[in-house]
């Protein structure tokens, strides 16, 4: 997760499919002097995550 900040990725989505669920992390702010994501967002499988533009629905993502 520290690298995806360092060059700027705007959002960030882990999905797990072990045990159905996912984390958004955005929001790029410096914390203890380095870039690192703000904000971050539990969800589970069935969700529909809003990242961005897009909407992603895990319902139907492989378990």
């Amino acid at each position: 997760m520290r690298g995806y900040p360092a060059v700027g990725i705007p959002h960030h989505l882990i999905v797990d499919p072990r045990n159905g669920t996912g984390l958004h992390a955005y929001q790029i702010e410096t914390i203890e002097g380095r870039p690192a994501y703000s904000i971050q967002i539990p969800y589970k499988y069935g969700d529909i995550v809003p990242i961005g533009d897009w909407t992603i629905e895990t319902a139907d993502l492989p378990r």
